[in-house]
């Protein structure tokens, strides 16, 4: 049964994989990192079922957001303070078998070439981070993004925690913005996609 939060927000189980691996699928369809990255189309589900199931699932901090009809609108998926989501863990062996026929080498070549470039802009003590954000294109620009944002946000704020992404469309900086986070570098891929690395501190406790 969905538990649902004071502001509307349900922690993931597994039997929300497909459901979420579908928006993330809609929202990232058209995106130019996530293309740089798998080098192909048609593979961003999969890649998404096995990102979720096999590493953010563990983690415990992955929530989506139901309307009144029980249809998901939107979905992220987060790590918190502590844990690595790029560990070679066996969670991450698991994910890279659930892929093997999506990948190349050198698809896995650039995705390790990110990760070592985002973990420089990385807070260096423990924070949440913002792996993926998405919402269903029938249910943009009604608050869903920033109800799955601030949900997190209010729980790192609690805890005095920084937050960190990475933001590869300039049409969403300024949700970002808008919710504490700044631009700490802008780095170009050399397919000329532009991807943001953002941090936000913790609001101070009153």
């Amino acid at each position: 049964m969905d538990i649902a939060n004071a502001d509307g927000v349900i922690k993931a189980t597994l039997q929300d994989t497909t459901a979420m691996a579908e928006i993330l699928e809609e929202a990232f369809e058209d995106d130019a990192v996530m293309s740089y990255l798998l080098g192909k189309r048609g593979v961003t589900r999969d890649f998404f079922e096995a990102l979720f199931q096999h590493i953010y699932l563990p983690f415990d901090c992955s929530f989506y957001v139901k309307n009144n009809h029980g249809e998901m609108m939107g979905c992220a998926l987060w790590s918190k303070p502590g844990q690595d989501p790029n560990a070679l863990s066996l969670g991450f062996f698991k994910m890279l078998w659930h892929n093997r026929q999506n990948l190349t080498f050198d698809s896995l070549k650039r995705s390790f070439s990110l990760s070592s470039l985002s973990l420089r802009y990385h807070p260096k003590e423990p924070h949440y981070y913002l792996c993926a954000i998405g919402v269903r294109q029938s249910f943009r620009r009604q608050g869903v993004a920033s109800r799955l944002l601030t949900h997190v946000l209010a729980m790192a704020d609690r805890e005095q925690a920084p937050t960190y992404l990475e933001n590869s469309q300039e049409k969403n900086l300024a949700l970002y913005q808008k919710n504490g986070f700044e631009v700490v570098h802008k780095h170009i891929l050399t397919n000329s996609s532009p991807i943001w690395f953002m941090q936000r501190s913790p609001k101070p406790l009153n």
